[in-house]
Parts: C-alpha cells; structure tokens; sequence
C-alpha cells in the first residue's frame, strides 16, 4: 500500500501539496500537480508534512440535558462523563438593576457533544 505525503512551505504558510510519484534522494525537488501540470517545489524551501486535520465541532446541547437525582447530567439517555462530551466553564455577569455601574459574576457550565465529520 503506498502512503500519501504531503509537504508544506517552511513558512508553514501557504497550502499543502500532495507529492506525486516517488522521488530519489538526490534529486533536488518535490513533484507535486497543480491546475498548471506538475510542479517540481525546491526541498530547500518545501518540507514533508502531515495532512492538517480539520478542527474539531462541537455542539451546546446545554438545553437538551437533564439532571438526576443523584447529579448526573445526562443527554438523550448519555451520561456526559462518557461519550464525545466536554464541559465548558463560562462566566456570567448579570447587571445590578438598582446600581448599572455593578454586577454580580457567576460561573456556569455549557455541556458540549462533539460534532463528527
């Protein structure tokens, strides 16, 4: 099974180019298509690469969730310890209404299920 490679500027700027074919040692340069035909990108200035990995998603299914008696927080039947869950601390500022100029700062949490691609 022959395996993809990828290089990159050394920048680390710019896209990622797939390599086509194999390429000796000795020779100076990476063959890569473009919309052009094959481009030969210097090895002094490209380097190999792994495919970059799109972020991950995730989801606020903070409305969706309930809580048991005994304090665990579950989603569509899920405890949110297990799974593709994480937590999310934020914090709240809620606006006195006799003083505008204060507020009173709580935390809260935001359960997050993560997205699959």
């Amino acid at each position: 099974m022959n395996k993809r490679k990828w290089v990159r500027h050394i920048s680390g700027e710019g896209g990622v180019w797939e390599i086509i074919g194999d390429t000796a040692p000795n020779v100076q340069a990476w063959p890569v298509q473009s919309n052009a035909g094959i481009l030969m990108l210097p090895k002094s200035e490209f380097v190999l690469c792994e495919l970059p990995q799109p972020p991950e998603q995730w989801v606020d299914v903070t409305s969706e969730c309930y809580i048991a008696r005994d304090m665990t927080i579950f989603h569509e039947g899920v405890d949110t310890f297990n799974g593709p869950y994480r937590r999310r601390k934020v914090h709240l500022y809620e606006l006195k209404l006799n003083h505008p100029q204060s507020y009173i700062a709580r935390d809260a949490f935001i359960i997050e299920k993560k997205v699959s691609l």
